[in-house]
């Protein structure tokens, strides 16, 4: 149980703490779970204190803590039933993670702005596969738009191959049919291949994009992933 504002109109929430990975600290903020129909489908579902599922069940059905919005952290976790990344400097500057999307997310244009380096904090992947990653919000697919529009992109990508999809949270509701119907395109492990590159964007700073299998549906992604903060 934590209590965010202390004496102010906030309840105290009852929240799942992590206090072993990279030294602990940890505090569940939600978890996007595909095949169990769409609730991380707009902006708003993204970023406000809105709450929805249940903590006990969160790794098989979507879960949303009020802690989203409203959880003041630096570090940012992100973990799948595969591997887990986590940005370990001051990326959320003291914001909730639903903050640190708004003050990122530009409504007149698409992002090729890399904002995360390669995580600090991995685990599950190897070297190689770390150097995949990175973070970009509302990142532009180049073969159309971004969140919300059509084709393959999320509202926050973690991993770029060398066209046009962009994998991560909050799948586009208005693309692919396949892609849209699930929340996340968080990819497995074994669809992890590091692929040298360079020239910018999607080439990550860290001359990166991922060459292992791509596809619309889930059969390559992992099933859920899970966001932490501390």
């Amino acid at each position: 149980m934590i209590d965010v504002d202390g004496q102010g109109p906030e309840a105290p929430m009852t929240v799942q703490c992590d206090m072993d990975t990279d030294e602990g600290g940890w505090t569940l903020i939600g978890s996007l779970v595909n095949g169990d129909g769409r609730k991380w489908n707009s902006l708003p579902a993204l970023t406000d204190a809105s709450a929805f599922g249940a903590l006990d069940t969160y790794t098989s059905g979507d879960y949303k803590s009020p802690g989203w919005a409203l959880v003041s952290a630096q570090h940012l976790l992100v973990r799948t039933e595969d591997y887990a990344v986590g940005w370990t400097f001051d990326l959320l500057a003291g914001s909730s993670f639903g903050d640190w999307i708004v003050s990122g997310y530009d409504m007149q244009a698409c992002s090729s702005e890399f904002v995360g380096g390669t995580p600090q904090f991995a685990e599950g992947l190897s070297d190689q596969q770390q150097l995949i990653f990175d973070i970009v919000v509302r990142p532009l697919d180049t073969n159309c738009s971004c969140f919300p529009g059509c084709n393959e992109n999320a509202l926050i990508g973690f991993v770029f191959p060398a066209c046009c999809w962009t994998y991560g949270l909050g799948n586009t509701p208005a693309g692919q049919g396949t892609w849209s119907s699930h929340d996340h395109s968080m990819p497995k492990a074994t669809s992890l291949t590091r692929q040298v590159c360079n020239g910018g964007y999607p080439c990550n700073p860290a001359g990166s994009i991922n060459g292992g299998v791509t596809c619309y549906d889930t059969s390559c992604k992992t099933s859920y992933a899970s966001v932490w903060v501390r």
